[in-house]
């Protein structure tokens, strides 16, 4: 019978022995794609929705899967106290009690940001596909159901900085109008 510490050791080299093969898949997959030990290829983009900067991220696994995640983040000026904490907690108003896909799996501040967010990781979606245009879409709907429970929360308009929803809404509703205008003037020409 073998010892307990012989079983671990060949689950471990095991492991590695699969590890090395998803690597070796993966190269020969992507010409010029590292396989180096710890690296994971990341794809990343940012955003802001109703002036609430938020990020959406994919890499893919070793099965080449595509895993997504999302996170919302919010600066100190940006939050009322009730809203604002440091550290990890899961009872943060702003994690439970608002729409997040599967729910809210992230909750951190760094320095004067709140970060917040959720994967599409779950159990139930290991055979689920998901596209950037779904996580895009899933990430804006947090973001105005956060607003919407949340309205003290200020939203950052880049020329005007830290506002009111309802400023926001008038400086929106006012470059709206100025476009009409010149698309109408153009039209008219």
């Amino acid at each position: 019978m073998a010892s307990k510490r012989d079983v671990l050791e060949a689950r471990e080299e095991g492991f590695q022995r699969g590890i090395e093969y998803g690597r070796n898949q993966l190269a020969e997959d992507n010409p010029g794609l590292s396989t180096a030990p710890g690296l994971d290829k990341v794809e990343l983009w940012r955003g802001r929705h109703l002036g609430i900067g938020f990020e959406i991220r994919a890499w893919q696994d070793l099965a080449a899967k595509w895993i997504w995640t999302y996170y919302v983040s919010l600066s100190r000026a940006q939050l009322p106290d009730s809203l604002w904490h440091t550290g990890k907690s899961w009872e943060h108003p702003l994690s439970s009690g608002i729409v997040w896909h599967g729910g809210c799996t992230y909750v951190d501040t760094h320095g004067d940001r709140l970060t917040l967010g959720c994967d599409y990781n779950h159990a139930f979606e290991q055979n689920v596909a998901y596209s950037l245009d779904r996580v895009y879409a899933d990430a804006k709907e947090t973001i105005e159901d956060m607003l919407r429970k949340h309205p003290d929360i200020l939203v950052n308009h880049f020329m005007e900085g830290m506002c009111t929803q309802e400023r926001y809404a008038q400086i929106e509703k006012e470059a709206a109008e100025a476009r009409a205008r010149a698309n109408a003037t153009q039209v008219g020409e």
